[in-house]
């Protein structure tokens, strides 16, 4: 027997973490090494190099600017938020529509 993981939804690739944040770029960039094509584990690896200095010197930005850019950031969040909740939604009635 053997034991096969469950397929992937949609909604498990939607990341609400900020783009600009350290972990939301880091997140974004590795999902490029899901594929099967060569060479993407090196080209995830330089990309986070280069992502990683531009996150941290944006949030030393951010935190300079904090009254103005906290509301904007929790505003964008939420709307990533709704988006997922939105997909998983979707899914669940495609779930139900399907066994009917």
């Amino acid at each position: 027997m053997s034991y096969l993981p469950p397929p992937r939804l949609t909604s498990d690739d939607v990341d609400v973490r900020s783009p600009f944040s350290v972990i939301g770029s880091t997140k974004r960039v590795w999902r490029i090494t899901r594929s099967t094509k060569p060479l993407t584990i090196p080209l995830a690896i330089l990309l986070l190099c280069l992502t990683i200095p531009l996150s941290v010197s944006w949030l030393l930005i951010v935190l300079v600017l904090a009254p103005i850019t906290l509301p904007w950031r929790a505003w964008r969040r939420s709307g990533r938020n709704t988006k997922k909740q939105a997909i998983q939604h979707k899914e669940s009635l495609d779930t139900i529509h399907g066994l009917r």
